[in-house]
């Protein structure tokens, strides 16, 4: 039942690392998907996610917002079935 926050670079978004986000999906309620702009954090130059999460419950409904520097591109509320 903890809230938390991780971070990945934008590879998370790659089929490769399928499992990780079906894991986050089926174990965790990732109600809200960050997209950082490239640059957001100074040891790397490319996009990267922000996940934030109850652990415990499955995901029903994510959040998502996509940031361009200084402002917001997009939002997006998708539910899962």
């Amino acid at each position: 039942g903890g809230r938390a926050a991780v971070i990945f670079n934008a590879t998370i978004m790659n089929d490769q690392h399928r499992d990780v986000l079906k894991w986050f999906l089926q174990n965790c309620n990732l109600y809200k998907m960050i997209v950082n702009p490239s640059g957001t954090f100074k040891c790397t130059s490319i996009e990267t996610y922000s996940f934030i999460f109850i652990k415990g419950t499955p995901t029903q409904k994510i959040e998502y917002y996509e940031f361009e520097t200084n402002k917001i591109k997009s939002i997006q509320s998708n539910t899962i079935v």
